[in-house]
């Protein structure tokens, strides 16, 4: 029981009702529209692998296999569980050309620190798909995806600040350059905006909350639609099991292919 407890934890401070979520904005922002054209990420701050890499943006609907929306938060702690439990299985599956993930690093819990933790991580994660190659990306994602990464709370019950140094040094220890992570650094804030829109578009797009299974609106992360099916994953009992779910999940969707 108390195992189970823990998830039950977690996945309760990984919820939020949308009114809250539309809160979580630090820019002003009121479009995604404008922003200069990359070539591996998308207007509303997503990236998409597949079996031939990140995918230009413009040719997304033509990836292989299975398709699966990962919505994840560098805050999150349910999400680090997930990143270390899923990174093996799911590079084996794309790879394979069995599915395609289309990551969506958000930041609805931006609010729990006081330094934009969750929005400098999605966007840091976002430009190493765009300057860097998919395996430097991947171990970048894993490396601060993770909860040894992740910063304690502090004495204010907020997380404690996070240089963009230690960013840094988790990008080059992933056999980043140099200058990749200086044109990262570039172009942060044009990043920070992708991150704002994609979380926008993750908290007041019906089709996307209406798929929570806990109540339209009460959307969370790490919040998964395989396939677009009609309802987002919802993991239960211990924190030990949750790869294992995804990957039953995923094994389930591509048996009635």
């Amino acid at each position: 029981m108390k195992k189970k407890n823990k998830l039950l934890t977690l996945v309760t401070m990984s919820v939020l009702s949308t009114t809250l979520i539309a809160g979580c904005s630090t820019n002003k922002t009121d479009s995604h529209n404008g922003y200069s054209q990359y070539q591996k990420i998308s207007n509303l701050g997503s990236v998409t692998l597949d079996k031939g890499g990140a995918l230009l943006d413009i040719n997304k609907d033509k990836a292989q296999g299975l398709k699966i929306d990962l919505y994840i938060d560098p805050e999150c702690p349910v999400c680090a569980i997930l990143e270390t439990q899923s990174q093996e299985f799911l590079n084996e599956y794309i790879k394979e050309g069995k599915i395609n993930v289309t990551y969506h690093p958000i930041a609805i819990f931006d609010k729990k620190s006081t330094d934009e933790y969750s929005y400098r991580g999605s966007a840091y994660i976002l430009g190493a798909y765009e300057y860097s190659t998919k395996e430097v990306a991947d171990k970048f994602l894993h490396n601060i995806m993770n909860l040894d990464f992740r910063p304690k709370p502090g004495t204010n019950g907020l997380l404690e600040k996070t240089s963009d140094d230690k960013f840094k040094e988790a990008f080059i220890k992933s056999g980043g350059k140099e200058e990749d992570w200086n044109q990262i650094i570039k172009s942060k804030d044009d990043l920070k905006k992708r991150v704002e829109a994609d979380t926008r578009e993750f908290s007041n797009n019906k089709n996307i909350t209406k798929k929570s299974p806990l109540g339209e609106g009460r959307v969370f992360t790490p919040f998964i639609l395989i396939n677009g099916q009609d309802k987002a994953l919802l993991f239960e009992g211990t924190s030990e099991t949750i790869g294992q779910q995804f990957k039953k999940a995923i094994d389930d969707a591509l048996s009635k292919k």
